[in-house]
């Protein structure tokens, strides 16, 4: 229920939900049963992941708590959390896949594979090839191999999952890696789109960050007023209060618009430093290495 309710964007009761278990499943004689461990683990990584989601102080220890707790859990239960953490967190470019990210999603894969089950092999997959991509060189080849994978064995499944709009949107920022910018486009734009359609609220500012920057690539008239229009249909999803994912994206993609737009320097430069600020604020470390690197 937790996690349905996350995923469709309620993170605020998601988020009380989660604090309602962690506060029934604590003590030490709790502990010791590995029923309620097992819930206080889940639970944690929610009240992370919700926190994240709303910029709430707290996230990144409930985070490392939950998968440090998945060590002493079934192999079922280090998957889900593993996949859930990492999947959601690198997307999103609030990790950047370091050592503990390689690592555990790796585990997740074999987890996957000895368990035989298609749907769990397809979740591995593309939350390991995300993080492969976003690991770059020499990572990237093995990852997009395994997206495409996971990608087939989800739609000759009919698997419901978040899978296809997710890996399109990485199959788009490689179209745009190597120049293919009309693919980016088409492709960015398929997934944006079915993802506004349909839920996703977890995905939406990685669509659209893929979907502007080929527009702006791009650069004709029509692009950035789709760029633009793009901005402001992200902007105008209701979402529960603080949910950064949106704001995020929203403030860098304006920036790179003004900057694409000739605007006067003034509206690029406020645009990047609210950016900048919140990116540090939070220490979402794929965005601050994006706020550094714009001028």
């Amino acid at each position: 229920m937790i996690v349905a309710h996350y995923e469709a964007g309620a993170v605020v009761e998601a988020l009380q939900l989660s604090e309602r278990v962690i506060d029934l499943a604590e003590g030490e004689a709790v502990r010791q049963n590995l029923v309620y461990r097992t819930a206080l683990a889940r639970a944690t990584m929610m009240r992370g992941l919700c926190r994240c989601a709303l910029g709430r102080a707290g996230w990144r220890t409930d985070l490392d708590e939950a998968i440090t707790m998945a060590r002493g859990l079934d192999p079922g239960s280090r998957f889900l959390m593993i996949t859930h953490i990492y999947g959601i967190t690198v997307a999103n470019k609030v990790l950047l896949p370091d050592t503990a990210v390689m690592r555990g999603t790796a585990e997740a894969l074999e987890i996957a594979a000895r368990s035989g089950q298609d749907f769990a092999l397809v979740t591995a997959r593309w939350v390991r090839g995300i993080v492969l991509c976003h690991g770059g060189d020499p990572h990237r080849a093995v990852g997009l191999d395994l997206l495409v994978a996971a990608r087939q064995t989800a739609l000759q499944q009919g698997y419901p999952t978040a899978a296809v709009p997710v890996i399109d949107i990485e199959a788009a920022r490689e179209k745009l890696r190597l120049g293919d910018i009309d693919g980016a486009v088409k492709t960015s734009r398929e997934a944006f789109d079915y993802l506004m359609d349909n839920g996703g609220m977890l995905w939406h500012g990685s669509a659209i960050t893929v979907l502007v920057e080929a527009l702006l690539a791009r650069g004709g008239e029509s692009d950035l007023r789709e760029a633009q229009d793009a901005i402001d249909r992200l902007d105008g999803v209701p979402t529960d209060p603080g949910f950064v994912f949106h704001a995020l994206a929203v403030l860098r993609l304006r920036a790179l618009l003004a900057h694409a737009k000739g605007d006067d320097d003034t509206a690029y430069r406020d645009y990047r430093d609210r950016y900048r600020a919140m990116a540090t604020e939070l220490g979402f470390e794929g965005h601050m290495k994006w706020a550094e690197a714009m001028p």
